[in-house]
């Protein structure tokens, strides 16, 4: 299935009224959906944003040279197209003033007492449209879609894992150690007495998401797969790209997206310090699907080896023996 598979079928899901998010992986997919529709809106916004003018321009553009676009200076563009507007509206009325006396006075008159301030809280919604244009524009919706998705990604393995740990015995067998080390009253206190999940809890409290090397060995130990090259990821390719991927969200969050000497370092990016990543949006949905047939893989072997997510997916007393 392609991205725009899991667009339609998380559509349908919710024009059908279903619920969205009864496991770690629906939700993982619609939040993966909602970071596409960024991607759309961003282009949609662009679109708009290049229409031009018969005489030639771009609006946005032609508002732009105005002002940087505070909310000061369109306020003032506001009020100087009211200034000039308002005697055109009020001759054109007089002129139909003959055909229809008794009505045109009165809507002259509710005219005539708008004040400019009134016209300008009026068209308030404009503005605000035009200042998030801009903005936008400037800094693109590609980096949130980014930052959405990585996220998302990143909460699903946690989420799965603590489930997969609280709720099969085999599983949580297999973390002995980690679990032995890491139950402390402490840690009973900070999951407010949480007992049908607390375990998985601690051992995913020890684990580096963002870390893809050591996420894919922790999912190894939990489904006991000892083939060296066994692994969640479709292969070594993929993995690398959703790992860059998620160097790119760190530097979307902590350096506005300009490339530093950490993402340089981290990636190989030949990019000079201070640049900002370049981002395409076939680039950004390719590593989305990459995500959600990762995601797949998981949900796959949990089906093949019967793992329990949710107690009520299972029988809540004898473990399932593993295939």
């Amino acid at each position: 299935m392609d991205l725009m598979g899991y667009v339609k079928e998380d559509m349908t899901k919710m024009s059908e009224g279903s619920p969205l998010y009864n496991t770690p992986f629906e939700a993982f997919r619609h939040s993966i959906v909602r970071a596409w529709a960024l991607l759309a809106l961003q282009d949609s916004l662009e679109e708009l944003a290049a229409w031009t003018e018969e005489e030639g321009g771009s609006f946005f553009g032609m508002l732009g040279k105005r002002s940087p676009l505070g909310l000061k200076e369109i306020f003032n563009i506001i009020d100087e197209t009211m200034k000039s507007v308002l005697p055109e509206v009020e001759k054109r009325m007089e002129e139909e003033l003959q055909k229809k006396k008794d009505e045109i006075n009165k809507h002259s008159k509710k005219i005539k007492d708008i004040s400019e301030d009134d016209l300008t809280e009026a068209f308030r919604p404009l503005i605000e449209f035009i200042c998030a244009m801009r903005e936008v524009l400037v800094d693109p919706l590609y980096y949130d879609a980014v930052v959405s998705a990585v996220t998302a990604f990143e909460t699903y393995l946690k989420d799965t894992l603590v489930l997969l740990i609280s709720h099969n015995k085999q599983i949580e067998g297999r973390f002995y150690k980690e679990l032995q080390e890491g139950i402390t009253y402490d840690k009973i206190k900070t999951y407010d007495y949480d007992w049908d999940s607390i375990l998985g809890y601690v051992v995913a409290d020890n684990i580096r998401f963002h870390d893809l090397d050591n996420v894919d060995e922790t999912f190894k130990k939990a489904f006991n797969k000892t083939q060296k090259r066994w692994s969640i990821f479709r292969n070594k390719k993929a993995k690398q790209k959703i790992q860059q991927f998620i160097e790119v969200r760190h530097l979307i969050v902590h350096n506005a997206g300009f490339v530093d000497h950490h993402f340089k370092k981290k990636t190989g990016c030949e990019l000079d310090i201070y640049e900002p990543y370049p981002l395409e949006r076939e680039e950004i949905e390719a590593i989305m699907l990459e995500m959600l047939k990762t995601a797949e893989k998981i949900e796959k072997t949990i089906k093949e080896h019967e793992y329990i997510l949710l107690p009520e997916a299972g029988p809540e007393s004898e473990p399932v023996q593993e295939g």
